[in-house]
């Protein structure tokens, strides 16, 4: 125990409420670890001796979670607040029954996975609460398990893959006791064993480690396959991890989390003939498996463009009208290794989303320029040919730059495909 670092007495209201009513509460975990590291922390937890009923009657803007934790709501900010737990149940729920008050810290502290998520702050006398060596682990830059890693793990086998997270995000060492029960425990972190949702909620999160600590996810890859856990969380990536990881730390900043994935993923695995299996076994979102889509359909683009039959420009068109196409555009350049060859990548497909402005916005908004109204107007007969023939206007819109539908006609016209 000790005094606590600046900058830990800022949330000090959820478990002072609950002490006036004579309850242990105390901030807890992450927030207390992120606190001592200097960093911000996104997330603030309460573990408390107040049962779910009474931390209800306590504060007026609660809402109930799963496994008796609320989220207390105070001037707009959001407190998770968890009965103190015991060994046995891991991360995804467990004994919530809570110990008795006086040994109740103690229990939680020991059924945490790390020693570095099982501090508390007591915001009453401005302490750190310390009873696994968490402290000195937090200053040495060590991941250590609390008490018997084997056991914490095999509790929850996702912490398997929260290690890798923790250790890469933090910048911190596993320590050779959890590194060997990591390694162990490894297999066991496979669906269905673990959920894959659960599984892809990790990688999103590592990935989001990324604007604390640039490079964090590269290394998090990095740490998970020579522990064996890629092998079991990510097989699509195969031995040759290794070879992606210059390309993995060349991915911009705000690169999704699903691009950074398929970036550690070899070239076969991401192909338009494949995303539609590889986001199903992932369970990820529509918007995460359209981004996904985008990247596979911009890498074949991307190859025909040097072939002897290039794509045509209402495929560019098509594809840089999709959401997040940017995004697809750089993590696909980040692939390649030659800084000239980026250099061109970059410049040709700045070249073609300037020229085609007028098109790819017409695109996202699903309009033509000759729309098939105005080509009847102009005397275009009904039929089954209209759709083609305004279809083909607009791609002679874009090659050439036209602004009025009147031009657009001329051009059809022009190259005799006009109906006479």
């Amino acid at each position: 125990m000790g005094r606590a670092d600046p900058g830990l007495t800022t949330f000090s209201s959820p478990p002072c409420s609950l002490t006036d009513r004579g309850h242990v509460a105390l901030v807890a975990g992450g927030w207390v670890r992120d606190a001592l590291l200097g960093r911000a922390s996104p997330d603030v937890d309460v573990a408390t001796s107040a049962p779910s009923s009474e931390v209800a009657a306590t504060f007026d803007r609660v809402i109930p979670m799963p496994n008796d934790t609320l989220i207390v709501v105070l001037d707009g900010v959001p407190f998770e607040v968890t009965p103190f737990r015991t060994a046995g149940g891991g991360e995804a729920g467990g004994d919530c029954t809570p110990p008795p008050p006086s040994a109740a810290p103690r229990l939680d502290a020991e059924a945490r996975d790390f020693t570095v998520n099982a501090l508390f702050y007591d915001p009453l006398t401005d302490r750190v609460i310390d009873y696994v060596g968490g402290v000195a682990d937090v200053r040495a830059r060590i991941l250590r398990g609390t008490v018997d890693p084997a056991a914490r793990l095999d509790e929850d086998p996702l912490r398997v893959l929260r290690a890798v997270r923790f250790a890469a995000g933090l910048g911190l060492t596993l320590d050779d006791v959890t590194e060997v029960a990591v390694r162990a425990a490894a297999p066991s972190c496979a669906p269905p064993a673990v959920a894959a949702e659960r599984v892809w909620k990790e990688l999103v999160k590592l990935a989001s480690c990324e604007s604390e600590r640039p490079g964090a996810f590269a290394d998090g890859v990095r740490l998970a396959a020579d522990l064996g856990v890629m092998a079991v969380v990510l097989p699509e990536a195969g031995p040759g991890v290794s070879a992606r990881d210059a390309a993995l730390r060349r991915l911009p900043a705000d690169t999704p989390a699903v691009l950074r994935v398929a970036t550690a993923l070899p070239d076969d695995a991401v192909t338009t003939e494949r995303v539609a299996a590889l986001a199903s076994r992932l369970k990820l979102s529509r918007k995460e498996a359209r981004a996904l889509d985008a990247l596979a359909a911009l890498r074949a683009l991307d190859a025909r463009a040097a072939s002897d039959a290039p794509p045509a420009c209402m495929e560019w068109v098509a594809l840089y009208a999709r959401e997040g196409a940017d995004a697809a555009v750089a993590a696909a350049r980040a692939r390649l290794e030659s800084a000239d060859t980026r250099s061109a990548h970059a410049a040709a497909h700045a070249t073609r989303t300037t020229d085609w402005a007028a098109g790819i916005a017409r695109a996202r908004a699903g309009k033509l320029l000759l729309t098939a109204k105005a080509a009847l107007a102009a005397g275009a007969p009904r039929g089954k040919a209209l759709g083609d023939l305004v279809r083909r206007g607009e791609a002679l819109a874009v090659e050439r730059g036209l602004e009025e539908a009147e031009d657009v006609v001329a051009a059809l016209r022009g190259e005799g495909v006009w109906p006479v």
